[in-house]
């Protein structure tokens, strides 16, 4: 039987975020045709058993401004995967289990996990190692590098004046399987290597709802059933999520009895409760448990994902799953869905003026929410766990 493990570093800064729940789905799901190991942090979705290695959580703190500049970041990101510093005082431990489970197949559930990878390799040469694309490194383009809202492509090399395209080509032919989630990193990968699988996330049918629960929540938040809620769940991390002008917009909807709720952690937590400031309606509710999450998906009327990228968002399909109408941005309305003909309702993610006219065109129009449930149920029946699941099965066992 094939060994798998299952790396998730960033689990370790962030207990909260579709790659985590992957992981967790991915951990559990490929234990029913291969013995399968975690290396990462306990998440809302995955706890201690006799095959993880846990790492302990780090809390972060309030955001440096600092960051914002570009040499800041790809310095810092440059020192953390090639020296592997954040994990310097588990590596001795880290090494001893690894050379005890000696994996066939190391999967990197992101970029962050790339040097890591190695290492693994180091103590078990004949691993196969297989990368998500959960970070959209195929689509980053050479232009968009610079933008404070992008995450530096370092992969390990350190600043040597390479090009992005040296840097993706060195990065993805170093694995035996790439994993493209949507159909735009699919086509980037192929510029790089043959070694691609369109394999787009799925979520476990149908979602699993405690009506008794859905009432606790509702209290424990001040969300009266007459109350139109607008729902956003992810990690607290502008430059991707974009959460800031999603508040911007919101404060400018000015109709009464309207919540917006805003689900998760992350390192811009503090800033955005600052910009919420003084709007009683906007309600942070940090992280919850995976039952919390689905009574706040059946208690919301809106669904709004705002973000500048993504690969193929699990909370997207996650709201999908509760039949729960979804607006988008239209950097995020990927082709998987148009070949589909599955039409969602876009903006462009950095105007608040459409984003607030979305609010209002559901806030308004109950035709248009009906419309709006029958695509996201057609959405979640295309996307399924047990999908996803046979694929990476599939592949697998072919390496």
């Amino acid at each position: 039987m094939k060994r798998v493990l299952i790396l998730d570093t960033p689990s370790r800064f962030t207990r909260f975020g579709g790659e985590q729940r992957i992981a967790a789905l991915l951990y559990k799901g490929l234990a029913k045709r291969f013995k399968t190991y975690y290396l990462g942090s306990e998440t809302g979705f995955l706890r201690a058993d006799a095959n993880t290695f846990i790492i302990p959580h780090v809390e972060g703190g309030k955001k440096s401004r600092v960051y914002d500049n570009f040499l800041v970041r790809m310095a810092y990101y440059t020192i953390m995967i090639k020296r592997l510093g954040h994990l310097k005082e588990h590596m001795p431990r880290i090494i001893t289990w690894l050379e005890s489970i000696k994996p066939d197949v190391i999967i990197d559930n992101s970029v962050q996990d790339y040097r890591l990878s190695l290492l693994v390799r180091e103590t078990a040469p004949r691993a196969k190692r297989i990368y998500i694309d959960h970070g959209s490194i195929s689509t980053l383009k050479e232009g968009s590098v610079l933008h404070s809202q992008n995450i530096p492509l370092s992969l390990g090399t350190g600043i040597n004046g390479v090009t992005l395209e040296s840097l993706k080509r060195q990065f993805f032919s170093s694995y035996d399987l790439c994993v493209a989630l949507n159909m735009e990193q699919l086509e980037q990968m192929r510029r790089y290597t043959s070694k691609v699988a369109y394999i787009p996330n799925g979520i476990e049918l149908p979602a699993k709802v405690d009506k008794t629960l859905m009432g606790r929540v509702r209290e424990r938040y001040g969300v009266a059933e007459k109350d139109f809620v607008v729902m956003n769940i992810g990690r607290m991390f502008d430059r991707q999520k974009n959460i800031s002008t999603l508040i911007k917009a919101f404060r400018t909807v000015k109709e009464g009895g309207i919540k917006l709720v805003l689900v998760g952690t992350g390192p811009d937590l503090h800033s955005f409760m600052e910009l919420a400031k003084g709007d009683d309606r906007i309600i942070f509710v940090g992280s919850l448990s995976e039952m919390e999450i689905n009574a706040m998906y059946e208690i919301a009327d809106l669904f709004v994902l705002p973000s500048i990228w993504e690969g193929l968002p699990l909370t997207l399909l996650e709201a999908a799953n509760h039949k729960l109408p979804i607006a988008i941005s239209r950097n995020i309305y990927f082709d998987d869905f148009k070949r589909k003909r599955i039409r969602l309702h876009t903006f462009d993610p950095y105007s608040t003026e459409e984003i607030r006219d979305t609010i209002l065109a559901y806030l308004k129009s109950a035709a248009k929410r009906k419309a709006a449930q029958r695509e996201s149920a057609r959405i979640s029946k295309e996307f399924s766990l047990a999908a996803m699941l046979k694929i990476y099965i599939e592949k697998i066992g072919k390496l």
